[in-house]
């Protein structure tokens, strides 16, 4: 498919760079900036409606640069090799304990356009780093417009009712802590519809956990 063969297409015309300085070839960081990984903490934030919400990285700098490759340049292995160095298993052992995995899910037609959803690409150290159920099944009934520009409550607006659960989510979520996953949490208006669809088929607590973390300016 063309997307099996887009990313080794893109590596030869562009040569994987440092994701950090983007001045040295390199897939992930190079030897002068894998320094940095050992500066990367979690942190976490409240957010109304949603909770504890857990972030590596603040979306600036080097992170924003490498996550627009990712969703934006189609390159897959750009999000692969972020997702390694930033989740990395001292971090993750700072989570609280969870039995289920809740990726953001994309509307089918921008996944179908981007070839994958930057979720699954860029929490699979997470996936395999505790025996945990990765949950799929919630749908993206439409596709929503940029957030970007938006106040919280605009967001809340737009992204109201989004999501759909199965009929057997329920059945799944009964007493189960649950950690939804997502790239970029700004004010929360996402995980917080996913969170409170989550909680109603029965979920017993909520967090989230995001790459990068950025506050809305006012």
């Amino acid at each position: 498919s063309v997307i099996k063969w887009r990313e080794p297409f893109l590596n030869l015309l562009f040569p994987p760079r440092c994701l950090r300085c983007q001045n040295n070839l390199a897939y992930g960081l190079c030897a002068d900036c894998v320094a940095v990984q050992a500066s990367i903490e979690l942190h976490q934030v409240e957010l109304p409606g949603v909770g504890i919400v857990y972030f590596a990285c603040l979306y600036e700098d080097w992170v924003k640069a490498a996550l627009h490759r990712l969703k934006f340049k189609g390159r897959r292995g750009v999000g692969l090799e972020l997702g390694r160095y930033i989740f990395t298993p001292t971090l993750l052992d700072q989570l609280p304990d969870f039995d289920v995995l809740v990726p953001v899910p994309l509307h089918w037609s921008k996944r179908w356009q981007r070839g994958f959803n930057q979720v699954d690409v860029l929490f699979e150290p997470v996936r395999h780093h505790r025996a945990a159920c990765y949950l799929t099944a919630v749908r993206r009934m439409r596709r929503s417009p940029p957030l970007f520009g938006l106040s919280r409550a605009q967001r809340q607006v737009v992204m109201s009712n989004i999501f759909a659960a199965p009929k057997n989510l329920a059945a799944q979520l009964a007493g189960a802590r649950v950690l939804i996953l997502d790239d970029i949490v700004t004010t929360g208006s996402t995980v917080g519809e996913l969170a409170k669809l989550l909680r109603a088929q029965g979920a017993q607590s909520v967090s989230v956990l995001a790459l990068a973390y950025t506050a809305l300016k006012s």
